[in-house]
């Protein structure tokens, strides 16, 4: 599909301070294949009422195409849940820098009072989250009007769904492509899947890369690739380990987590199983925080192996996060520990043990 070039029509929202996020690195192992019809027909089109009884992060997880990718990550978060948790008040009006730079210093706990150590993604501005004018132009959302998001990271390939409000009209008016009652499709930028246009580059596309957007009733998906988005619309469900992950995690009613599907080759230190993939979540009131692992292995032995051995790799951990294992459980090959934060260190500081492969998320 042909689109033509796009320049926002809102006046730019001068940010009024600078959001940086952690994020660990992550080279995909794989390639998109998906070629699957979007116009197929799926329960999952069309927001939260198609759940099928899932929870939020397996929701994210089978929304997005990770079947596609041998390695990747996915970050999710539930806008409501935290805003519940840390008594925020959500900005109406993207261009409200104060109200704006107040909700995202809430959500990921940099530079306010509030510490709920989200993450926020590339397709709601990641490290340009308070130029939410930008977001909005670009995507006919923003993070005011997001309920929850899920992004996967296939580097270079990223693909994002955020459920919330979509203002279809306004990318109706603004790109060509097609769109009806409920959603349609459209392409911002032009060019080839994941070329860079610098002197095109926006909070959403740091490198100016066309991005494809799809809506269906309050669900919008967005693709640096084609191949991507299709496969994502026509109701990919996700890869198996990252499913049994994510559903762990749902058991602990995290607001936030990272899914990470990969390598984790590690020391002489590091766990003695090997697993396919390891997830982070964060969960509970501020000030009796609890961060969720789980890990997903061949067989349950591997699983059981890991569930004795890991109270004391972290323990002997020189550099480890200030976490302390309250918790392990076992369901077939998936385990799932449970932590509490051992200071006043910042929550967001238990994304540290994926940003730097601790042993604690790694194995011999």
């Amino acid at each position: 599909m042909h689109a033509r070039h796009h320049r926002p029509v809102r006046a730019l929202a001068a940010a009024t301070a600078s959001v940086v996020l952690l994020g660990g690195g992550l080279t995909a192992c794989g390639t998109s294949s998906g070629e699957a019809d979007p116009a197929a027909p799926t329960a999952d089109r069309g927001g939260s009422d198609g759940r099928q009884g899932d929870g939020l992060v397996r929701t994210a997880v089978a929304a997005l195409p990770t079947t596609a990718y041998d390695g990747f990550q996915i970050t999710v978060g539930d806008l409501d849940r935290a805003a519940e948790l840390g008594d925020l008040e959500r900005p109406t009006d993207p261009a409200d820098e104060a109200a704006v730079a107040a909700w995202v210093q809430g959500l990921t706990g940099i530079g306010g009072s509030t510490d709920l150590g989200l993450e926020v993604p590339q397709v709601l501005g990641g490290a340009s989250a308070l130029d939410q004018t930008s977001v909005a132009d670009e995507t006919g959302t923003w993070l005011g009007d997001a309920r929850w998001y899920g992004e996967l990271a296939a580097p270079p390939a990223r693909t994002s769904v955020v459920e919330g409000t979509i203002d279809v009209a306004h990318l109706a008016a603004t790109y060509d492509g097609e769109s009806d009652a409920d959603g349609g499709r459209w392409t911002v930028g032009e060019g080839e899947d994941l070329s860079t246009h610098p002197d095109d580059a926006s909070p959403v596309r740091r490198l100016g890369q066309p991005l494809h957007l799809d809506v269906a009733a309050d669900r919008l998906t967005a693709s640096l690739t084609e191949p991507d988005l299709a496969l994502a619309v026509a109701g990919d469900r996700g890869s198996e380990p990252a499913l049994d992950l994510a559903s762990a995690l749902d058991a602990h009613d995290v607001y936030a987590a990272r899914v990470v599907v990969g390598r984790f080759d590690g020391g002489v230190a590091s766990l003695p199983a090997a697993f396919d993939a390891v997830a982070v979540g964060l969960t509970g009131q501020e000030g009796d925080e609890e961060v969720v692992v789980a890990y997903a292995h061949d067989d349950a032995a591997a699983a059981e192996e890991n569930a004795d051995a890991v109270a004391d790799v972290l323990a002997d951990d020189p550099a480890g996060a200030p976490l302390e294992v309250t918790g392990t459980e076992v369901d077939g090959d998936v385990l799932t520990v449970t932590l509490r934060m051992t200071d006043d260190a910042p929550v967001r500081t238990a994304w540290t043990v994926l940003d730097r492969r601790a042993p604690l998320v790694s194995h011999r």
